[in-house]
C-alpha cells in the first residue's frame, strides 16, 4: 500500500464529492453571476468592496462554468480518486 497515492486519492475523492454534491458552492465566477451583480449595482446596491464595479467591468470571467459542468468535473475527480485508492490497495 502506498500512503501517498492513497492520500492523493482521498483528496481527489473528497474534493470531487464536494463539487459533485454541492456545485453551487463552487459557482463563483460566471457570466450569469457577473451580470446579476452588475444589475444589482445599477439598481443602487452598495458595493461589497472598494471599486467592485470597476473590477467587474475590467475582469470578466474567462469561461462560463455552469453548476452542471462543475458537477461533471466533480464526478470525474471522484472516479480518479477511487481508482487511485483501488490501485494503491491492490499493489
Amino acid at each position: 500500500m502506498d500512503g501517498g497515492t492513497i492520500g492523493a486519492g482521498a483528496v481527489l475523492l473528497i474534493s470531487g464529492a464536494a463539487a459533485f454534491f454541492r456545485p453551487h458552492k463552487r459557482y463563483f465566477e460566471s457570466v450569469e453571476n457577473r451580470e446579476r451583480r452588475m444589475r444589482e449595482l445599477d439598481a443602487g446596491a452598495p458595493e461589497s468592496f472598494f471599486e467592485e464595479r470597476r473590477a467587474l467591468e475590467a475582469y470578466p470571467p474567462k469561461v462560463n462554468r455552469s453548476p452542471r459542468t462543475i458537477a461533471v468535473f466533480g464526478a470525474l475527480m471522484m472516479l480518479c480518486g477511487a481508482c487511485m485508492i483501488g490501485v494503491a490497495i491492490l499493489r
